[in-house]
């Protein structure tokens, strides 16, 4: 896209995702940099925007930070470039409000407290399973959610693949 303001043009690139948290938003903005940096400019004013149906509270943080635009389907939008800042914050919508949420409730609550208790510890999936009582096919959903928010760390694959909560203060705020 292409906008003028104040006789100044600016190229907007914009990369379309589902949804943004905070891990895929890093991965996201590797990608628009690098696409950028092989972009042939001379007379744009170049500005990379992520455009997802939900971004999570973190991913707004994390694109402000690093001066990459976003807007969403709650109207949130958020442009940073030399001459121009727009910045308009929306409450999320309900959908929006439910689908950042849904970790909160029943039996994935129960996986959050069992990995909230081993805290320092590394832990497979089905140990955490057996800790917070739940079928070996939630934990994971659970432990995918909080990965992308970037509470945990991992190392490994596959099914020897352990996790160390790394974030509780996020996980605690949240």
């Amino acid at each position: 896209m292409e906008m003028r303001q104040d006789g100044k043009t600016y190229r907007i690139v914009v990369e379309a995702k589902a949804s943004l948290f905070p891990r895929d938003a890093r991965e996201a903005i590797w990608q628009l940099r690098n696409y950028l940096a092989h972009l042939e400019n001379d007379f744009y004013r170049v500005v990379p925007v992520l455009m997802a149906e939900t971004i999570s509270p973190g991913a707004r943080e994390l694109l402000r930070d690093e001066r990459i635009g976003y807007f969403d389907s709650s109207g949130s939008l958020f442009i940073a470039a030399k001459g121009l800042y727009l910045r308009v914050d929306k409450p999320p919508s309900r959908k929006q409000s439910r689908s950042l949420n849904n970790l909160f409730a029943g039996r994935r609550a129960q996986v959050l407290h069992a990995v909230w208790v081993t805290k320092p510890d590394w832990f497979g999936v089905h140990e955490i399973a057996e800790r917070a009582g739940v079928s070996p096919a939630t934990a994971p959903e659970t432990l995918i959610a909080i990965e992308r928010r970037d509470w945990v760390e991992v190392r490994g694959a596959g099914p020897a693949k352990e996790r160390r909560l790394t974030n509780p203060r996020a996980l605690l705020d949240a």
